[in-house]
């Protein structure tokens, strides 16, 4: 197996067709699909499904594709470790508000005390505004719920978040999205991935969105507790409460599992930002559950 065959299958499984891809890789269709055919034998399996003129995952290829992007990840990280010996220079980074509350201020501490002639710039917002400000360039990295399914981006996995269902404290157990009739949530704007995961487990159910927009989890707490409404907070803006705030949490099941990625656009990641992604890395493995 070589890497030329797993990025040309990375490439391929996100464009969804072997043009696509060309254009991207800048080869010849017929270079992409003779290297395709060279991993599935070697493999012993079937990657891609024929659909029409589009290509879709089969089995082995969808198992295949996280593990095939994480190898291509570190062994990018590892070549630019081992080629820059000395960082400095600018690094931009856009997270999610979610990973300032538990994760990035202290990896962001221990990046600036090992490389301080790097210069950060952090920006914050949400999942919709962090995004964009990768696709335009204006930060080299982001963090931000996903996986993404956007064309012109890679992205690795960085941490699961759990989400809850919070109301006041005197509320009582909640068993099902049926209890939620005539209930209002608050939430952020529609460019929230959140908000969207909300919004579709309470058609699913059945109701009617009936949202309240706010700009921050301290006011959408705030109401919460007075008893106005309910919420979906993340556990670790919950961790961050102290003991006796006044509401109860309910668990949400699989509608509540949140992964986060970093993700970066297709040119590639400089030094400094592999080297951010490998201390988070390592501050994430050290984390207590």
């Amino acid at each position: 197996m070589e890497l030329s065959h797993l990025r040309v299958f990375v490439e391929v499984a996100t464009t969804g067709s072997i043009s696509a891809a060309s254009r991207t890789l800048h080869r010849v269709p017929s270079n992409l699909s003779v290297r395709i055919q060279q991993l599935e034998a070697d493999l012993g399996c079937q990657l891609f499904l024929r659909d029409r003129q589009r290509l879709r995952l089969a089995p082995a290829g969808a198992r295949l594709l996280d593990h095939a992007r994480k190898i291509l990840a570190l062994c990018e990280e590892a070549r630019s470790l081992a080629q820059d010996d000395s960082p400095a220079g600018p690094l931009a980074l856009a997270v999610l508000d979610v990973g300032l509350v538990s994760r990035v201020p202290r990896v962001l501490a221990g990046y600036r005390q090992a490389y301080p002639e790097v210069a950060v710039s952090l920006h914050s917002g949400m999942s919709g505004e962090v995004e964009q400000l990768v696709l335009d360039g204006q930060v080299e990295l982001g963090l931000s719920d996903g996986p993404l399914a956007r064309a012109g981006l890679e992205q690795a996995w960085a941490f699961d978040e759990e989400l809850y269902l919070v109301t006041a404290v005197d509320h009582g157990a909640v068993r099902s999205v049926g209890q939620m009739t005539g209930r209002e949530f608050y939430s952020f704007g529609r460019n929230c991935s959140y908000r969207l995961r909300l919004e579709a487990w309470l058609e699913q159910g059945g109701q009617t969105p009936r949202i309240t927009e706010m700009e921050s989890y301290q006011s959408i707490l705030a109401c919460v507790s007075a008893g106005t409404g309910v919420a979906w907070v993340p556990q670790s803006v919950l961790q961050a409460l102290p003991a006796d705030y006044p509401i109860r949490t309910h668990r949400l099941g699989a509608a509540g599992h949140s992964s986060q990625y970093f993700f970066w656009r297709k040119a590639g990641l400089s030094g400094n930002a592999l080297r951010f992604m490998h201390l988070f890395k390592q501050y994430e493995k050290d984390r207590p559950d």
